[in-house]
């Protein structure tokens, strides 16, 4: 009884021979990476997917059935190999996809992203009420609160009366006491300016 070509290379890399699994592996590769990018789109996991198919061949060997086709074993161990991949793709897509979600509503749902938001809110109501002050009124405010000066300094550096800086201080503070009720805090209600 004559052996056929594939029978020849099934019972020799059967027994051992590296050789025999090379000629294998050179004749069938393109083929099987060929086959397994028909199904994913990633190349490199096709070439890996058929590299661990050789590995698998040649650790399994002693499996070989000489009388079955070799190739077609070959694409058995290929097709087993590419849907273990896509199952653990899937599975870490789903893990990375539900963590990755479960951390955004986590993001979200925290007080810190409110308080910040609100911040943003009060804080550009800040500025806008800032620039409705009178310009008088609005120097002063930004002498004592973004300089430091006290009373005294900016009366004598604006050469009016302590008495007047005062004034203008209390309505700047009365006029954002008064924006923030209204526009940030949506009440109308006084607070006992």
């Amino acid at each position: 009884m004559e052996c056929d070509k594939g029978t020849k290379l099934a019972l020799a890399i059967k027994s051992g021979d590296e050789r025999a699994l090379e000629v294998f592996f050179r004749m069938e590769y393109n083929n099987l990476v060929h086959f397994i990018n028909s199904y994913i789109t990633d190349s490199s996991a096709a070439e890996d997917i058929v590299q661990d198919t050789f590995i698998t061949l040649w650790d399994k060997r002693f499996l070989i059935d000489e009388q079955q086709n070799l190739r077609s074993y070959t694409y058995k161990i290929a097709r087993n190999k590419m849907l273990n991949y896509l199952r653990d793709d899937k599975y870490r897509r789903n893990c990375v996809e539900a963590d990755l979600e479960q951390l955004n509503l986590i993001a979200l749902s925290d007080d810190y992203v409110l308080e910040r938001i609100d911040a943003l809110s009060l804080e550009e109501l800040i500025n806008k009420t800032y620039l409705q002050l009178p310009e008088d009124v609005r120097s002063t405010f930004k002498l004592n609160r973004e300089f430091g000066m006290t009373y005294s300094q900016i009366a004598d550096r604006q050469q009016v009366p302590v008495k007047a800086v005062e004034y203008k201080i209390r309505k700047a503070l009365h006029y954002f006491r008064k924006k923030l009720r209204t526009d940030f805090l949506g009440k109308e209600s006084q607070i006992g300016v």
